[in-house]
């Protein structure tokens, strides 16, 4: 595929995730006006912090809490997607697969905490939390490895210029 077409694909994902980034930073503000944040239930660790932090939030920061993993599906894709783009831009496709496994943990993840805010069950509090340290593990370095790859790209035109 063209590099031009790699380009466009990086634009509509970053569109895309700031759309599904807004929305859930509205949700965001609800739950935290009710004592926690989604990080602090991806981080919950165990089943009585889980428990707490909706009895905490009551009726009103769990339905907001439902609707932001509900939308961290579409951020999930959308992020993925600029990720996986990203590595192919930066000639290192190879990377696009810590992008796929950080998704991937966010999608099981998300699955174990739907199960805890939908009163199923919450004893799936310490694999969220276990998936959400890969998850953001796995992106930090990706991220590194892209901004270095990015610089050192920009370094070569430069001397070459």
């Amino acid at each position: 595929m063209e590099l031009r077409s790699y380009r466009l694909k990086v634009f509509v994902s970053i569109t895309l995730a700031a759309l599904f980034y807004f929305v859930m930073a509205r949700l965001e503000s609800t739950m935290q006006a009710h004592g926690h944040g989604i990080l602090d239930l991806e981080f919950a660790w165990t089943q009585t912090r889980f428990d707490s932090m909706l009895a905490d939030w009551g009726g009103v920061g769990i339905e907001a809490a439902q609707r932001q993993i509900l939308v961290d599906f579409a951020f999930i894709a959308s992020y993925a997607s600029l990720l996986w783009f990203l590595s192919i831009l930066a000639r290192r496709p190879t990377l696009r697969w810590l992008a796929a496994a950080a998704a991937a943990c966010d999608v099981v993840e998300n699955l174990c905490m739907l199960a805890g805010v939908y009163g199923v069950t919450t004893s799936l509090a310490p694999l969220a939390s276990v998936l959400a340290t890969i998850k953001f593990t796995l992106l930090l370095v990706l991220v590194l490895w892209l901004l270095v790859r990015f610089a050192s790209l920009a370094m070569n035109r430069q001397r070459s210029a």
